[in-house]
């Protein structure tokens, strides 16, 4: 009878472990695919992104909205002396007039090439993470304590890995200083609960991310900024990048840094 329960009893500790592994197995994937995108020397990545966003008329209950959709091509380097760049991306907006712009990153230089509109090209001086920030905005290091829920389902593809984040705890680590100003919903808060979504290739490499964030201002005007994007990695290695000729003289230098360019959402 003690051989009994003792046998019992090392089955029930065996099924708490192995359930208590399971319930936190996704996170440790994405943390460990994360890790490895980090450290890669090259890749290609396929952006696309449509924000939509919105406030009350003045003086009316009428909402004003504007849609805006991005698409671009991101082909990143990383060799001993710096990070490189060249993106080309399409900016459509809802009168329809497209933008289409070429971003050349070398030598501690963005070169922004408009090709809509060539007197708007510039340079401008670069801080040394700003590369690797740009080609991986929307790619989130997840903080564990902001996970509500979390789920993996297995496809022909990959491992698809859905996070729902607390709404809250997740506008605490992605606003720190706006939440320890005004609190969450003191100046504005996530109108659904932000869902972001991993699949994981047969070498646990990131194939691709979907995210859904979308704040919501508590002032009147209800300024809304609701973003959705997806980003595919269609590379991994043997990146080649080929620049064109860079004349300064086409790209006036501006005096100071870019700082929205390489910002994380």
């Amino acid at each position: 009878m003690k051989r009994i329960y003792v046998l019992s009893t090392c089955v029930m500790i065996s099924i708490f472990f192995l359930s208590s592994c399971a319930e936190v197995q996704p996170y440790q994937q994405y943390r460990q695919s994360y890790q490895k995108l980090l450290k890669e020397d090259s890749f290609i990545v396929e952006k696309k992104e449509t924000l939509i966003t919105s406030q009350k008329s003045f003086g009316t209950s009428k909402n004003i909205s504007n849609i805006n959709n991005m698409e671009g091509t991101f082909r990143y380097v990383r060799n001993k002396e710096e990070d490189m760049l060249i993106a080309n991306v399409a900016f459509n907006t809802m009168d329809g007039t497209p933008t289409i712009l070429n971003y050349y990153n070398r030598g501690g230089y963005l070169y922004s090439q408009n090709i809509t509109n060539p007197a708007k090209n510039f340079r401008s001086q670069q801080k040394a993470d700003n590369v690797i920030n740009t080609v991986l905005e929307g790619i989130i290091d997840i903080p564990k304590d902001v996970i509500a829920k979390q789920s993996v389902r297995s496809t022909s593809e990959g491992n698809w890995i859905t996070f729902e984040l607390d709404s809250e705890k997740y506008y605490a680590a992605r606003f720190p200083e706006t939440y320890a100003e005004y609190g969450y919903g003191g100046l504005s808060y996530y109108r659904e609960q932000p869902v972001y979504t991993v699949l994981l290739d047969a070498q646990d490499r990131i194939k691709q991310v979907e995210g859904s964030f979308c704040t919501v201002n508590s002032d009147n005007s209800g300024f809304t900024w609701d973003q959705n994007y997806t980003n595919t990695f269609t590379q991994y290695e043997d990146v080649k990048l080929d620049f064109p000729d860079l004349h300064e003289s086409e790209f006036p230098l501006l005096k100071e840094p870019d700082e929205s360019w390489g910002q994380t959402p």
